[in-house]
């Protein structure tokens, strides 16, 4: 099905040539088959609202899988990334917040 649509415009894939095929297997190959449906599922209800909000990076080794959202020094995490998290939590997805510190500014007194 990949090598029949891609490049194809398609509103969930913006970029085909952002992964190869064999990463997407492989993040696939990774993520729960039950959560894997239920992220689609959430997706298609509202795929306009929902396609927000999505953490920023799936992690994974050695069988550990984390769904992280990374935010900067002043950054906070919006309502839709909020919803993303709790939703991929309760779904049994291990979430995490990753806050990037700038070494270079000085210590908060």
């Amino acid at each position: 099905t990949y090598s029949a649509h891609v490049g194809t415009p398609c509103r969930p894939i913006e970029q085909w040539d952002k992964f190869s095929l064999k990463i997407l297997q492989e993040i696939l190959s990774q993520v729960p088959r039950e959560l894997f449906l239920s992220v689609l599922q959430r997706l298609l209800e509202n795929f306009n609202r929902n396609r927000a909000g999505l953490p920023d990076l799936f992690l994974w080794k050695d069988g550990i899988q984390v769904w992280a959202e990374v935010k900067g020094p002043g950054d906070t995490l919006s309502v839709v990334q909020e919803e993303w998290l709790s939703f991929l939590h309760a779904q049994g997805g291990e979430t995490r917040i990753i806050r990037i510190v700038d070494q270079h500014s000085p210590s908060p007194k």
